[in-house]
């Protein structure tokens, strides 16, 4: 796979989750993502146009996210909710399960270490990217808006069509707040923001909208559903 160009200085290496490359002073990534390759392939496609990894950013703290970030060896920033979840498999499991998950039950094992260098708050400005509060789906999830080429990169505060088909639903921790983040985004697309969920194409404008549409309705159908089999 290749990088593509999304603005000034500014890239996607494609995957699931696809990974945005952020060039100015420090060359930074935001969720470095997961698979045995993946770490090789993405630095070989970054010196390809002479660029080397400075700092790593993350949505949030779920192992598909950052399970290379080890691999890569550069410092490592999260939201300070992503903090533990990152750091700890354990905690992780028990905020997901409420307890120590069965052996051979999870989709992704989380890295033994999986340093965390620094945290951050929804607010601030991190190497030419705005952080955005869009929990829902973790306690800490963050979009990283580019204002300069107009781009939001939303993590998994959205998911593309393809994961929809594919789950119903998400896994969400607190769908009123993943509510209210598609709200905010349906804001972001309004002004004409392109938004890049980790899992999915990037979308713009009344794409965006009826995809960000879709999302919510699949929410309020599965609390639908869940409220009518507890009558």
């Amino acid at each position: 796979m290749a990088l593509e160009k999304l603005g000034e200085n500014l890239y996607l290496y494609p995957g699931s989750p696809s990974t945005m490359v952020k060039v100015g002073e420090n060359v930074v990534i935001v969720d470095p993502g997961n698979g045995s390759k993946r770490h090789k392939e993405l630095r070989r496609e970054l010196r390809k146009i002479n660029l080397e990894i400075d700092y790593m950013l993350s949505t949030h703290g779920h192992a598909d996210h950052i399970a290379i970030a080890p691999k890569l060896g550069k410092p490592l920033f999260v939201h300070r909710y992503e903090f533990s979840i990152a750091e700890s498999p354990l905690n992780r499991e028990l905020l997901t399960f409420g307890s120590k998950a069965p052996r051979g039950f999870l989709v992704y094992q989380f890295p033994q270490e999986v340093k965390v260098h620094g945290v951050f708050e929804w607010g601030d400005e991190l190497f030419g990217l705005k952080t955005v509060e869009l929990p829902g789906h973790s306690p800490g999830m963050t979009g990283f808006l580019d204002e300069e080429n107009g781009v939001l990169y939303a993590g998994d505060s959205f998911f593309g069509e393809r994961v929809l088909q594919s789950v119903g639903l998400p896994y969400l921790v607190e769908p009123e707040l993943f509510k209210e983040s598609i709200r905010k985004l349906m804001s972001y697309a309004e002004e004409g923001i392109l938004l890049i969920p980790s899992h999915g194409r990037a979308v713009k404008g009344e794409d965006a909208l009826k995809l960000l549409e879709v999302n919510l309705q699949r929410v309020e159908e599965g609390e639908k559903k869940i409220l009518e089999l507890l009558k």
